[in-house]
């Protein structure tokens, strides 16, 4: 579903007076595969490069480079060096789920149009046919059906992600893309939004990236893990095996700092 090669990216920065200076690489030689039916959590420190990785991975950071490819609907496109029109094909099998939910919904829109959208912006099809791919978008997210015409503002911070995830599901995506969507959320609810991802990768075959720094989370959601520090990967595998027994020092740090009275919310995988 994605592989990505020696991905790089350096996004530049620089300042008025600060016009012979370059920041550090943002990504160095990033490199995974990721198959149907799989989560790979990356997680990392604040300014690791979780981000700039989706941006990459999504076609969007203009100074990434290496191979990042997408298969959806038994078509292959690389992101990076496809034309526009070809990574707006790849984008519509993407399924993007920010941290955020704000990102993805209208705040003037009703939930079940915000959801609909897509579909007319992207096949052109009739509001009606896109108001009912949007209802069972919205059914497969586990959002109550009665709070579809709601407005954002007037949902809770779960429900809000749960809208988010209908839209993320209403052009039927291969790959979804998490970019620590429960770090707003309590541990109960961070907790339903976790199983109800990896219900629907394990049902209809989706493969997820999902970034977090929450090690519990990534545990307990992801079958493997990479760990990033200053844009490198310095550590990859089971996520039960490097979580629980870490040998590189930026995943230590993250579990001695991870907050593991959470970790009950989850379970033990």
């Amino acid at each position: 579903m994605l592989s990505v090669r020696q991905l790089g990216a350096s996004p530049d920065r620089r300042g008025l007076f600060e016009q012979g200076r370059r920041e550090p690489f943002a990504l160095v030689d990033v490199s995974f595969d990721l198959d149907q039916g799989e989560i790979l959590a990356v997680v990392g420190e604040s300014g690791c490069g979780k981000s700039t990785l989706l941006r990459a991975l999504l076609g969007l950071e203009p100074s990434a480079r290496g191979e990042v490819a997408v298969t959806h609907g038994g078509r292959t496109i690389e992101m990076l060096s496809a034309s526009e029109a070809d990574r707006r094909i790849a984008r519509a099998g993407i399924g993007w789920i920010a941290q955020d939910p704000g990102a993805s919904l209208d705040p003037r829109a009703s939930v079940l149009e915000s959801v609909a959208e897509p579909w007319i912006a992207h096949r052109g099809v009739s509001a009606a046919a896109a108001l009912d791919r949007a209802r069972t978008a919205i059914e497969a997210s586990g959002l109550a059906q009665r709070l579809a015409a709601r407005l954002p503002h007037q949902l809770s911070g779960g429900e809000r992600q749960r809208a988010s995830l209908a839209r993320a599901l209403t052009l039927e995506p291969g790959l979804l893309l998490l970019d620590e969507p429960t770090s707003s959320l309590d541990a109960s609810i961070a907790a339903q939004l976790v199983d109800r991802v990896g219900a629907l990768v394990r049902e209809r075959g989706l493969a997820a990236v999902w970034v977090t720094h929450d090690v519990a989370l990534a545990r307990w959601c992801a079958q493997r893990v990479i760990v990033l520090e200053a844009g490198r990967v310095v550590e990859r595998g089971a996520s039960e095996v490097v979580l629980r027994e870490p040998t590189s020092p930026a995943a230590q740090r993250l579990v001695r700092a991870a907050d593991w009275s959470r970790s009950c919310q989850y379970g033990a995988r």
